[in-house]
This record gives C-alpha cells, structure tokens and sequence, in this order.
C-alpha cells in the first residue's frame, strides 16, 4: 500500500502541464487531421511547499524514505482534474526536488510530481456537462447545496415535476427518492425550506 503524503502544496503555487495524448498531422489546404495517440499518459505538476522546520524535515524524510528519492510511487491529495483535492498517485520527477528558499523558520521546497491520470466515467463527464449547459453557473446553487448549506434531504421525488435534466442527474448520482441526509427538502425546481 502507498504511503500518503499530508503536506499538501500550497494552493496558489502549482501549475499542471497535462500531457500530450493527440496526434496531429498538418496538411497543406485543409484541416489538420488528429488521433489519440496513447491512453492515461501522465502530466507533470510543478510544486511549492512553504513549510516551518518540522513540516520541511518530514517532507525531506519522506522525499528520501518513502519515495527512496523518487524512485517510489506515493499519494497525494491535488487540485487538477476536478475543483476539489483529488487523491493522486505521483512520484518525485528525479532532480527536481530543492529547497530553494529558507526565511527564519520558514522553509520552502520546490518539486515535479509525475501524476498518474485518475479513472473517469465519462456518462458522469457528460451528464454534468449537460447539467451545466442546462442550468449554468446556477448548476452548483440547484444540485450541490452542501457546499453552503450543510446537509439536505431530498423528499418525495415523484411528487414534482421535474424536467428530463435533473431526473438525470438524480438516475446518474444515484439519488434515492427518499434518501435523507438532514432536514431540509426541496419544495420547488430550486428553493430549500426547513422541514
């Protein structure tokens, strides 16, 4: 089993350079042409940790225990693919781990992370893409109030009229009618009330 990495990177320090599963050939006077090329190729990350003592020596001693200095594979939670951390399984690019910085007590690190693509569905890709196209940035607001709200519960499916989108998304999270979660309901396409 891997080992898990807790020091994630600060948040507004890494960058991700997806990699290139397309080919392309050029042709004089019309479109290009494009083929997938390899499947589940990995991307590069590039990383800062800003750290106190204590979080730069475990970082250095997982670099050189666990990952054996990027010889071994490990996890971390990431911000790429979705809008939320993500569990990735990654390794040190080998030579890119420095300390490039140290202020007082404060420590900073740079690194790669080869990322190891993560499995998706693709119905689930394209139902949320139709969601989105559907409701916009209102999206969130309708289907994933526990973001502001905290929990809900969705009551009596059957008893409102709900459009072909939202059904789908229900048959696609795989929403009970009647799952309860907290005690709110909804009483409309998009309102919460106290029940």
């Amino acid at each position: 089993m891997l080992r898990k990495l807790t020091y994630a990177p600060d948040q507004s320090s890494y960058s991700d350079t997806p990699a290139n599963e397309t080919l392309t050939v050029n042709l004089q006077g019309g479109a290009s042409r494009y083929r997938k090329d390899v499947l589940s190729s990995t991307s590069v990350v590039s990383a800062r940790w800003t750290l106190s003592l204590v979080g730069y020596t475990y970082l250095k001693k997982f670099y050189n225990s666990v990952s054996k200095k990027a010889s071994v594979p490990f996890l971390i939670d990431l911000i790429i693919d979705d809008g939320d951390l993500t569990e990735h399984t990654v390794h040190f690019v080998p030579g890119s781990f420095r300390l490039v910085s140290v202020k007082g007590h404060s420590r900073t690190i740079t690194a790669q992370l080869e990322v190891e693509p993560v499995e998706t569905d693709e119905a689930t890709d394209l139902a949320y893409l139709d969601m989105v196209d559907a409701y916009g940035e209102k999206f969130g607001d309708i289907f994933n109030p526990l973001e502001t709200i905290g929990n809900f519960r969705f009551c009596d499916v059957g008893s409102f009229n709900w459009t072909p989108e939202q059904v789908m998304f229900l048959q696609t999270y795989g929403e009970d009618e009647n799952q309860v979660v907290s005690d709110l309901k909804v009483i409309g396409n998009d309102r919460f009330v106290n029940a």
